[in-house]
């Protein structure tokens, strides 16, 4: 044997014996005798990659190649070198180099489906994972990354089988753990992703990827103080974790800490730069105002912000667009939203022009004589404020003229039985941008209807594509999109304002009648006394019960006046899903108000036969400015109890007026801030006249509910714009 060999035979002893630096030396000299010595290349090339000089790995395998370009290992082991520095497209190049000369080597298979995974060509990685798993369907390792192809294809239901597979022959298997608690979070279960990744923590308690997830299903959850926790938790592990100093950041965005989350973000951008941290620094927006100029002042910061994200140029993929931005409190502020709202979608089709995507059958449409179909997309088809003001327009459509889809990432355990029970088809969709998009394609609906635009970043992404040749906003978040693919609002004539066409970039349409079709409610069998339900049981009751976000500053002078007005008045006011926001309203009525801070009750948030009996025990009810009462209207009239309400400037503010209106009842509502706070102690001091107007409240209320002319006009309208 000459030197050169024995040499070689020496470097594999050492290296088979862990002696890595006496082998590298072997193997060095091999060199030096024999030049061209591909095998000597090659575990020079092993040895780089096992102490993560990744340069130096690539070029002892490009060399070992050139020398044994059908060395099949060698080959394989190049393109693992070539894709651990991001040469994705050589190292599949590679691979299949490999499989072309051992067809039967199952490492380079398994290898060139992670790499195709990585390249976003799905459908080729799965089949060869299929091809591997044939082969071997023990490797755990193998299924948990088809699982997770799967997932990154939209079939979340096949990946969540195969991760309950190993989690079911492996219970200890930490990382399958983790990843069933992701599909379970596409799949609309929080709840059950949560105690993955709990499981996930108690196998590995510094597992920093589960720590996180589980903070993020827990804000999803609305527990945002343990989230809050989880993210603490994450940063213990490693204080200089990017995307928990993030993640932590948007739940003090979302706790009203805006300062708090500025100073985290800039922290996350400091620690990695991400256009997707600067997308969530830019669209910070504060959840209670401390002023007028306080929410000025964050407003203006947005528009600036928004346009510098623009003149950069950034840009994401797609998968990152859920980044939140907070445009759904800018609807709170009362004013003008077209501006902010159509700057901010030329942003999101800048930044990500694959969201303009254009469903197949938009593009070839040809309408026959049929039934139109028309889908109706939202997140909150549940028992939910959203679901209730839609279900019965979608109800009425004629079965003989429209086919009727609901679609909704609401799981179907969850979904309302009556708007389902309404529909023709339910389609129920998993939280993927991309996924639910196919899926709506391949429904060649004719008109989309989005309920609530506004309300989530997945319905505002899904409406920058075409996925329907007609595509509609109606007010389940009402205020215009800004986004130049939906191209109709469909509002109430009697809510709206006679300049509202600019207020909206879609062509507004006025529907007849009363805002909807509203199911009169269902009316608590006896009413509690008010100890039993937290109230004061003394006083005057003005009951607020819109959320702590819709109590603009504005507000908070007519309720300091009708404190002072009425030494019996009692406010009653409910706490958000988190009391953080509480204590920050409590922190600004102290500088506000001057007395009677003693006198007003914060409420926990209840189910509906509470709050309903929470109505019925108010005296007064007080609708909150620039952003009113919705259901809360229609629930308090259906209670008889007199409303106090500011016609505001845009839809939004007008629900009330439109009641009153409706029922030809004047009075309560009020042309001023000083007028509402007269009106209220009006109604509060004086029992006669608040017995009289509630009396023509439950005489006229009727006209509210079940109206049948929105129902028309709507459908007529869908059939004009649809045909």
């Amino acid at each position: 044997m000459n030197d050169a060999e024995t040499l070689f035979r020496d470097g594999r002893s050492h290296h088979r014996d862990g002696r890595l630096e006496a082998a590298e030396q072997s193997y060095r000299r091999v060199l030096e005798f024999s030049p061209d010595h591909a095998d000597a290349f090659h575990m020079l090339g092993v040895l780089a990659s096992r102490r993560g000089d990744r340069e130096d790995a690539l070029a002892r395998f490009e060399a070992a190649a050139a020398l044994k370009p059908d060395d099949a290992r060698i080959l394989n082991n190049l393109g693992t070198a070539y894709r651990a520095v991001g040469r994705l497209a050589e190292a599949e190049s590679c691979y299949r180099n490999a499989l072309d000369r051992n067809p039967a080597s199952l490492r380079a298979r398994i290898n060139l489906a992670n790499v195709l995974t990585a390249r976003g060509d799905l459908d080729d990685a799965l089949q060869e994972y299929r091809t591997a798993l044939a082969v071997n369907s023990e490797d755990a390792g193998l299924r948990n990354n088809f699982a997770a192809a799967l997932r990154l294809a939209g079939d979340f239901a096949a990946a969540e089988a195969v991760y309950r597979t190993l989690v079911a022959e492996q219970p200890g298997n930490a990382a399958a753990h983790n990843n069933l608690g992701v599909v379970c979070i596409n799949l609309g279960r929080p709840e059950e992703a949560a105690d993955n990744y709990r499981r996930t923590l108690e196998i590995e308690p510094n597992h920093l990827e589960a720590q996180n997830n589980l903070g993020n299903a827990l804000k999803e959850l609305g527990r945002l103080e343990d989230a809050l926790a989880a993210f603490d938790r994450a940063l213990t592990l490693n204080p200089d974790n990017s995307d928990a100093n993030y993640n932590r950041s948007l739940v003090l965005a979302a706790r009203g800490d805006t300062e708090g989350a500025l100073a985290g973000l800039d922290r996350a951008l400091a620690l990695r730069d991400d256009d997707r941290f600067r997308m969530a620094r830019a669209g910070l927006l504060p959840v209670i105002g401390r002023s007028t100029e306080h929410l000025r002042y964050w407003r203006d910061r947005f528009l600036a912000e928004i346009g510098n994200l623009i003149a950069r140029d950034v840009r994401l993929p797609i998968a990152a667009i859920d980044a939140p931005v907070m445009n759904f409190y800018l609807a709170y502020q009362g004013e003008n939203d077209r501006e902010v709202m159509t700057q901010l979608a030329r942003f999101y089709r800048q930044a990500c022009p694959e969201l303009c995507w254009t469903a197949p059958h938009c593009e070839t449409r040809a309408r026959g004589d049929g039934r139109l179909r028309v889908g109706f997309f939202s997140m909150y088809f549940k028992d939910h404020a959203v679901c209730w003001t839609v279900r019965d327009l979608l109800a009425g459509l004629p079965n003989d003229q429209f086919e009727r889809s609901v679609i909704t990432t609401v799981t179907p355990a969850e979904i309302d039985d009556a708007l389902a029970a309404s529909a023709d088809r339910t389609e129920h969709v998993p939280k993927d941008l991309v996924s639910v998009r196919r899926r709506i394609a391949e429904m060649e609906l004719d008109i989309l209807v989005y309920a609530d635009i506004g309300m989530d970043p997945l319905s505002y992404c899904l409406a920058h594509g075409r996925l329907a040749p007609v595509q509609c906003a109606i007010w389940g978040h009402p205020v215009t999109t800004g986004i130049p693919t939906v191209d109709y609002y469909l509002s109430s004539d009697v809510s709206e304002p006679p300049d509202a066409a600019s207020h909206y970039t879609e062509t507004l349409v006025r529907l007849d009648g009363v805002q909807t079709s509203y199911r009169f409610p269902a009316m608590p069998d006896c009413v509690r006394d008010r100890v039993a339900l937290g109230l004061p049981a003394e006083g005057t009751l003005y009951v607020c019960p819109q959320s702590l976000f819709k109590l603009h500053p504005s507000m908070d002078e007519p309720l300091a006046a009708i404190l002072r007005g009425d030494p019996d008045a009692r406010l009653v006011v409910f706490h958000g899903k988190d009391e953080s926001l509480g204590r920050l309203v409590s922190d600004r009525w102290r500088e506000t108000m001057d007395d009677g801070l003693e006198r007003i009750c914060f409420l926990p948030r209840m189910r509906f036969a509470g709050f309903m009996e929470v109505l019925c025990s108010a005296d007064v009810l007080l609708d909150s400015f620039q952003f009113g009462g919705g259901n809360t209207s229609y629930q308090g009239f259906a209670a008889g109890v007199p409303i106090v309400t500011l016609a505001g400037a845009f839809l939004r503010g007008r629900g009330g007026l439109a009641h009153y209106r409706l029922m030809g009842i004047e009075g309560c509502v009020a042309s001023s801030v000083a007028a509402y706070a007269e009106i209220a102690l009006r109604l509060g001091t004086d029992k006669a006249y608040r017995d009289s107007v509630a009396a023509q409240i439950r005489d006229r209320r009727g006209v509210l509910f079940d109206d049948t002319r929105v129902v028309e006009h709507f459908a007529q309208i869908l059939h004009e714009i649809g045909r």
